[in-house]
């Protein structure tokens, strides 16, 4: 397993919900061809349609949303924690049925 810090701090959603990982320059150039309004744009050794992509975010707010959307719930010291789960701070989250 290689020790090397990865560069590819964005993520490209599509709306199928592929995703790219992408690094500053290629998360550019996806924004450059969306503004021209470019059809397909190529990716590694995929071509995607542009009106295909849900969205294109950087890697801590895809997480972030991503863990959301589990119901994973942040506590107000800064911990996240799994849908149910108690904080060891005796905080609960409250959910509507």
């Amino acid at each position: 397993m290689s020790k090397e810090i990865s560069t590819k701090n964005f993520v490209l959603v599509l709306i199928d919900g592929g995703r790219f990982f992408l690094d500053e320059a290629e998360a550019e150039k996806v924004k450059q061809a969306i503004r021209a309004e470019i059809k397909f744009i190529e990716i590694g050794n995929s071509i995607i349609m542009t009106s295909g992509i849900s969205r294109l975010v950087s890697g801590n707010n895809y997480e972030e949303a991503e863990k959301i959307k589990r119901g994973d719930w942040k506590c107000k010291y800064g911990f996240w924690h799994q849908k149910w789960e108690q904080c060891a701070h005796g905080e609960f989250k409250k959910y509507e049925k």
